[in-house]
């Protein structure tokens, strides 16, 4: 039997992490058949998925987040507007952008490369308020090396032992993985 582990992401998404906790056991040389730490490897995988994430600066398990900009200075005419969004872009749901009155108008003036630097451009004819965009970000597959790295971090974690050397060799891996692959 295989556990999963799993949470919502802000918008209530089912998220799968990149790796199963029975994989986690495996590695770590933790019996299978044990459950007394589930909670504890689950928190494991979450940690060590979210410090790689930071020291990425990608997002690694497909979620979906909505980016708000807010006009600081009402504009009078129109505007384009280059939106920094999670990365890896996979896919902009919608785009909406407040009236000064407060009515909610959706937008289909809009572009997006989904690896180019995470931007969407948005064009705004008329003043507004602010912008939203609902997008999902993230790997479809998540790249072995990726699983590898997150193992080897909850490693670390459950050893409590040797995190920062892990971190200082997982850095050039990484950083070679992206020249190489982005």
């Amino acid at each position: 039997m295989t556990s999963h582990t799993n949470e919502k992401d802000a918008l209530g998404t089912l998220v799968k992490e990149p790796v199963e906790i029975d994989t986690v056991k495996k590695f770590i040389g933790y019996a299978a058949d044990l459950n007394d730490d589930d909670m504890l490897l689950r928190q494991m995988i979450k940690q060590a998925r979210s410090l790689l994430e930071d020291m990425m600066g990608r997002v690694i398990i497909r979620r979906k987040f909505e980016t708000t900009m807010t006009n600081a200075h009402a504009r009078d005419n129109a505007a384009l507007l280059s939106i920094p969004v999670a990365v890896p872009l996979r896919v902009v749901h919608s785009v909406e952008y407040e009236r000064p009155c407060g009515e909610s108008v959706k937008c289909a003036d809009y572009s997006s490369a989904p690896w180019d630097g995470g931007i969407v451009e948005v064009y705004v004819n008329e003043p507004f308020r602010s912008v939203t965009i609902s997008y999902e970000s993230g790997y479809d597959v998540v790249p072995e090396s990726i699983r590898y790295a997150v193992l080897q971090l909850c490693k670390a974690l459950y050893d409590r032992t040797g995190l920062e050397e892990v971190i200082a060799q997982l850095r050039p891996q990484l950083q070679a993985y992206w020249n190489e692959n982005i």
